[in-house]
């Protein structure tokens, strides 16, 4: 249950963790920086998320399997330090989809992508959908490429 959202610049996300029907955590940071100078957020499971973190870091990615199985869906979002968008679903194999800004995932994409259309910064995107969706909330946390 996540809200994550770019600009091609910037990404933000709320911090609502739930495990089934019950709230975990309010404040946790779902955008991280990856050690390409990317950004980088996952959506659904959080281990699988972070196994394919820790995938798009390693350099020699391509030589091993894609994290992830077909019925625990995850989806993640990658801000590349070039300001290109890499969307990932469990399920693909690997292989990216390459969209252009702006771009949301997660339960309260259909909000936030509202939100960036209209010219809402990221974290306005983000705090609409947590106003919005019954499965976003908690803090707003914000990155910006090149920053840190």
């Amino acid at each position: 249950m996540t809200v994550i959202a770019t600009d091609g610049r910037s990404m933000a996300s709320d911090g609502l963790v739930m495990q089934q029907d019950t709230i975990i955590d309010l404040h946790s940071c779902k955008v991280q920086r990856l050690n390409t100078g990317g950004l980088y957020g996952s959506a659904g499971d959080c281990v699988i998320g972070d196994e394919i973190q820790a995938w798009l870091e390693n350099p020699d990615r391509q030589e091993h399997e894609f994290p992830g199985r077909e019925d625990e869906p995850t989806r993640a979002i990658h801000l590349r330090q070039d300001g290109m968008i890499e969307l990932y679903e469990t399920g693909c194999g690997g292989h990216p989809v390459i969209v252009s800004a702006p771009m949301a995932i997660g339960a309260g994409m259909d909000f936030a992508m509202a939100a960036l259309d209209a010219g809402a910064s990221v974290e306005r995107a983000v705090e609409i959908a947590i106003k919005r969706s019954p499965y976003c909330g908690g803090g707003i946390y914000r990155e910006t490429l090149g920053t840190k």
